[in-house]
């Protein structure tokens, strides 16, 4: 093999090695992306929001407002080499008067809720609705079940 031909494969060779390269490059980075961790929804933020709302409820029983609890624990899926998001040490619920009753709105992460609506009758209170969010690698699923009148 001459010169031209041992250059030749040594372009060949090491124009491959640059592609796998970048190759693993580019999927670690979009690894890292993916499984970058949500930002905590706090107390404050919830608050303000609280108040933003607040002028178009009316208030009854049980009292609107925010409250304020520990929180502990993680959620974690098992695709794509796994991802977990740890919630913060104090989360907020917010609880609104709504039609028949409350909404209930606790939201610990971006991209992490639980909410739902309870109508009060009959001395009791009745799951109307509810709707879980959860997100990971930058996607999200909104899981919402209602509950029709017959079940009443």
């Amino acid at each position: 093999m001459g010169t031209k031909g041992r250059r030749r494969t040594r372009i060949i060779v090491g124009s491959g090695l640059a592609v796998v390269v970048l190759v693993v490059a580019v999927a670690f980075a979009v690894r890292l992306w993916l499984t970058a961790e949500p930002g905590e929804v706090g107390v404050d933020e919830t608050l303000d929001e609280f108040r933003e709302q607040a002028a178009e409820v009316v208030i009854e029983a049980p009292v609107d407002g925010v409250y304020v609890y520990d929180t502990s624990g993680t959620e974690h899926v098992d695709v794509l080499g796994g991802d977990s998001h740890e919630y913060p040490a104090e989360t907020a619920m917010t609880v609104m008067t709504e039609g028949c009753g409350v909404r209930i709105i606790w939201a610990p992460l971006d991209g992490r809720s639980e909410t739902m609506l309870l109508c009060l009758r009959n001395g009791g209170a009745v799951l109307r609705e509810t709707t879980t969010v959860h997100s990971f690698f930058r996607q999200s699923q909104a899981t919402p079940y209602v509950c029709g009148p017959e079940v009443w």
